[in-house]
């Protein structure tokens, strides 16, 4: 419903057009009396509005989010039948993990990227960049990515499917978590709030520990890193390698010095950048949550710590719903706490965190 009652505000920006010709504009329409008092229609058009308005006023008593949990089945075959993100080259056998955005979906994208530029990059005066997708493989080398930016796989010793380590791990712990009959549950809550922190050694531990084996009760065996970097060959020999941006703050980095040129070679400043990044996940899953393209917005600001930002006492009572990294390891829910209290509890330390937290809760 959110997202209709956004759609509706997005179509409003779309020029005009006779209803026969753009179906879109004449859903936004139907639906419109719910965010604006006065339009001119014909009459045949105000009681097909009036009956639109009802229609949308019975459905906030019958549907309501607090009394009806989110079906993942009627939310599929909505987006099969309206293609709000379907699947990316799905008349044919194609990889999971990739979408396509539609009609709707592509109004909202972009509303909400000029929302996002009007609040933060022309407010704050940002620098905004727009880098290449197809990374030199000597930035990700000297960033860290090609060498420690893995996911560890594990494989089934009679079948060879291999599988997300920590995913199987975390599976077989919150199903002895389910069982009524279980024992010393503090401890199997530590050692699964543990598992995304841990390394290969660490997983290995507790693979052994709890017994644990494949779907097909098989032992698991060859544990291994796999990168989530895309890489590709340059030109027309391959020797040249690279790869698919992974995020957009390299973009940033790399372009630092004409950044700080372009600002007078003054700091502090701020830049951004929206993009694409890829990720070749192991097991892409939860629909758009967890895909290998995605879009994102990074914003790097650089400054020495005397210029830090200072938080106005308004912003220092912002609250924010927060899982710090002792609750984490307790297997705690997260806390809303205020910005001073975040400070208080040394949860976050660096001004220019708070700040953004500050104005990214004040947003949404």
């Amino acid at each position: 419903k959110n997202i209709l009652y956004f759609y509706v505000r997005v179509m409003k920006k779309v020029p005009r057009m006779p209803f026969k010709g753009n179906p879109f504009r004449l859903r936004a329409y139907r639906c419109a009396p719910l965010f604006r008092k006065s339009t001119k229609y014909t009459s045949l058009e105000k009681e097909d509005l009036r009956l639109a308005k009802q229609s949308f006023l019975e459905l906030d008593d019958q549907h309501t989010l607090k009394h009806h949990a989110f079906q993942q089945s009627q939310w599929e075959a909505l987006n099969e039948k309206y293609g709000f993100f379907p699947s990316s080259g799905k008349l044919y056998p194609s990889p999971s993990g990739f979408f396509d955005y539609g009609p709707i979906t592509t109004l909202i994208k972009n509303a909400l990227k000029d929302t996002l530029k009007s609040e933060f990059i022309i407010r704050d005066q940002m620098m905004e960049i727009e880098s290449s997708i197809v990374t030199n493989n000597h930035v990700l080398e000297a960033s860290g990515h090609a060498h420690r930016f893995n996911d560890y796989l594990i494989e089934d010793s009679q079948t060879k499917v291999s599988y997300r380590f920590d995913h199987v791990i975390e599976h077989h712990l919150e199903k002895l978590l389910a069982q009524k009959s279980v024992k010393d549950k503090e401890t199997l809550l530590s050692d699964l709030s543990s598992v995304p922190n841990l390394d290969i050694e660490g997983l290995m531990t507790l693979l052994n520990k709890y017994n644990i084996q494949s779907n097909d009760g098989h032992p698991l065996v060859n544990p291994r890193p796999f990168n989530l970097m895309f890489q590709i060959p340059v030109g027309p020999s391959g020797n040249q390698h690279a790869f698919l941006r992974p995020e957009t703050a390299q973009g940033i980095f790399t372009n630092f010095q004409h950044l700080y040129a372009s600002n007078h070679s003054k700091m502090p400043f701020v830049a951004a950048q929206f993009g694409k990044a890829f990720r070749n996940e192991i097991a892409p899953k939860h629909g758009i949550l967890r895909t290998r393209e995605f879009d994102m917005f990074e914003i790097e600001h650089f400054y020495v710590h005397e210029e830090a930002p200072r938080l106005s006492s308004s912003d220092r009572l912002i609250t924010c719903r927060v899982l710090s990294a002792t609750s984490q390891r307790d297997g705690l829910q997260a806390s809303s706490l205020t910005i001073q209290q975040l400070f208080d509890q040394k949860i976050i330390t660096n001004p220019i965190v708070a700040y953004y937290m500050a104005r990214f809760q004040t947003f949404c």
